[in-house]
């Protein structure tokens, strides 16, 4: 990601004078990093819109599923993956070049997530020291947050660029499992991938810190 920060510089160009009297491109955008998550592979589309002076705003609204997906393997077996996801972000430019838009920005963001789980156990709200393990479980996962980044427009050609960010901020995670076929107690998780735990076994609500990063093509309107 450095050295994709990095193209930053190398595209400067003289700042414009007044970035009130900008008005920026809109653009249409794809996020080239989300299709290959192997966890939770979806397709992201946007569009920004640009405003006359340093504002900009845009929605992205994505979508996964296991007949679409191209990269879902995780040491989880499952089936009936989906995914829905909503972002709307406003932009604050703060330096602007012929070739390169500066930005602070905020994200406001809101994830479905729904899988059904085979052969595996989770951690219950009500008693997270015990496991339940089942043959089968419907899962849901809703997550809700908001982002605060720092990133760049960086046009390549008359029509084309990339948008790169990263940034951090709060979310609540909301997880439940249901319609369980052959639910049991047990005592030894067998896991040697703790990380998984919070993500996919632990039933409830839990609030934590979230990180963002990515890269986006951009198509110039």
């Amino acid at each position: 990601m450095y050295l994709l920060m990095g193209a930053i510089v190398i595209a400067q160009e003289t700042e414009l004078k007044s970035i009130e009297q900008l008005r920026g491109p809109s653009y249409i955008s794809f996020d080239l990093t989300t299709p290959f998550n192997f966890g939770t592979p979806r397709y992201r589309f946007g569009y920004i819109q640009g405003f006359k002076g340093p504002w900009k705003a845009s929605l992205d609204v994505s979508y996964g599923s296991e007949n679409t997906s191209i990269t879902k393997f995780w040491d989880i077996d499952s089936e009936n993956y989906e995914l829905v996801e909503i972002r709307a972000e406003a932009y604050y430019i703060f330096k602007a070049t012929l070739s390169v838009e500066h930005y602070l920005a905020t994200e406001l963001f809101y994830i479905d997530h729904t899988e059904t789980f085979i052969a595996n156990y989770y951690y219950p709200e009500a008693n997270p020291d015990m496991i339940l393990r089942y043959d089968r479980a419907d899962y849901r996962r809703q997550k809700y947050g908001i982002h605060i980044k720092y990133g760049a427009l960086i046009s390549f050609a008359k029509y084309f660029g990339v948008n790169l960010y990263y940034g951090i901020g709060i979310r609540t995670r909301d997880t439940n499992f249901n319609n369980l076929l052959n639910p049991r107690v047990d005592s030894d998780p067998q896991n040697e991938f703790q990380f998984f735990d919070s993500l996919y076994r632990n039933q409830g609500n839990n609030v934590g810190l979230s990180m963002t990063l990515g890269v986006k093509f951009l198509y110039k309107l």
